[in-house]
């Protein structure tokens, strides 16, 4: 089979083709027993573990690459469903492997049709579905394989954590005997906060030889991209790139079962690179190990077992000197000037917040307003241009106020409900404070939250 990527096909003929090879002649293995909570979990996980540490070389040109790394995942698998004794029905298989395969993929609601653990899911129509979600979703973010020239070297622990997440969800599956919405999601979710752990790890690896250039800031946001994270992990790791955390920090911010993964990554960055690590770049792993309890020796330990698996980094095919295309890297560019922007404006309200709260609350109707606003209200139109008409007024007083003039200034209206203090309310419209007597001087006004992110 041509297995061309570009058609939407590709991971049917790639199901059909494994389904094929692995036709048992005997009966399938006995399941694994019940009273043995968590074993089936526990196996998938070392079998994963077992298919990622052969050090095979990667086949030769950029599809065979890609298309074994989905093999990979899809061995595992069927691996995971003969360890469980699941039934060798073809059919049924084919159905199983489309909701895991497409609910990995991030596909639920094609995941969900396409379950046969739920009848009457599980038909035709819904499995080919299923696998054509899957398989645009995972070319999209996986090819080429490999990582870019200048960028970070993500892909070998992309692998890793794409590997345990079929296991771990196939396990699931084959105990359940049904895919469940919420485990998976649950397991979704875990994913990318080791991906984003992982990711900015890397970037600190990188800073500590000097900040990113913007090309290479630019080729790292395309690589972020392509790993379809949640948006709030993608705004964190743009924060990342402009200013990278310590280790210390991010260690303490991951959770422990993922610090030894993360030991190993920063290794196998330094082994994949063309150069030996600068003196910076050595301390920073020494730093790691330690963090992670791990001496000189067991450090040396990891980095030999490490080494073999550096070949599966950089693009297979394609430019040496890839970056992103103009229209391919806007969606980063547009978030980091929106970020940027937030950081400016939320700076300059906070540095005028005193006099921007006197004002509001000298305005009457306007602090009425901006209160119900920072309460989650929903102004009508017709609020929102009283607003905008009252705070253009003040900003003859407070000069950070007239950015409200500006086409699509109102934009910026939840930003300043949200920093303004909760109390905005002149007194004569807060009964509460009508009834208690003038508090001393010097008393804190008090704050629902002190700037963005409270």
């Amino acid at each position: 089979m041509s297995l061309d990527i570009t058609n939407g096909e590709w991971l049917l003929e790639l199901v059909e083709e494994e389904l094929a090879a692995s036709r048992p002649a005997a009966p399938p293995a006995p399941a694994v027993p019940e009273s043995v909570p968590g074993s089936l979990e526990g196996r998938a996980r070392r079998l994963a573990e077992a298919s990622l540490a052969g050090g095979e070389p990667p086949p030769p040109g950029a599809r065979p690459f890609f298309l074994a790394r989905a093999r990979g995942h899809l061995r595992v698998i069927l691996e995971v469903a003969g360890m469980a004794g699941a039934p060798a029905d073809p059919v049924r298989r084919r159905a199983e492997l489309a909701a895991i395969l497409a609910a990995l993929a991030g596909e639920l609601p094609q995941a969900l049709a396409a379950d046969p653990g739920t009848p009457p899911r599980g038909s035709e129509v819904a499995v080919r579905r299923a696998l054509a979600a899957a398989g645009y979703t995972f070319a999209e973010s996986g090819w080429p394989p490999g990582d870019p020239a200048g960028g970070i070297p993500l892909s070998c622990g992309q692998l890793w954590v794409e590997r345990l997440l079929a296991a771990r969800v196939a396990a699931r599956y084959y105990r359940a005997g049904r895919l469940e919405e919420d485990d998976v999601r649950r397991r979704l979710l875990q994913a990318a906060r080791d991906m984003a752990f992982l990711v900015e790890l890397l970037v600190a690896q990188t800073a500590v030889d000097g900040p990113l250039d913007a090309r290479r800031r630019k080729v790292v946001r395309h690589q972020v991209l392509r790993l379809h994270l949640p948006r709030d992990l993608e705004r964190a790791l743009r924060e990342a790139l402009r200013n990278p955390r310590g280790p210390e920090e991010i260690l303490a911010s991951a959770p422990r079962r993922l610090r030894a993964f993360l030991l190993d990554q920063a290794l196998l960055a330094d082994l994949a690179a063309e150069q030996a690590p600068s003196p910076a770049r050595a301390a920073f792993a020494e730093r790691l190990g330690a963090l992670t309890g791990c001496d000189a020796g067991a450090v040396a330990a990891r980095r030999a077992a490490m080494a073999p698996r550096a070949v599966l980094h950089r693009w297979q095919d394609g430019p040496d000197e890839w970056v992103p295309g103009e229209f391919q890297g806007l969606p980063a560019e547009w978030g980091d000037v929106a970020d940027e922007l937030v950081h400016k404006v939320s700076g300059l309200f906070e540095d005028n917040l005193d006099a921007i709260v006197r004002e509001v609350k000298q305005a009457g109707e306007l602090g009425q307003l901006l209160a119900r606003a920072a309460s989650g209200t929903q102004l009508s139109a017709e609020e929102r241009r009283k607003v905008k008409a009252q705070l253009i007024d003040l900003a003859r007083v407070v000069p950070a106020l007239a950015i409200f003039a500006a086409p699509g200034g109102m934009l910026l209206l939840p930003l300043l409900a949200k920093l303004l203090p909760f109390r905005v309310l002149p007194s004569a419209w807060d009964p509460k404070e009508a009834r208690t007597s003038t508090p001393p001087r010097g008393t804190p006004v008090p704050k629902k939250g002190g700037g963005p992110g409270a």
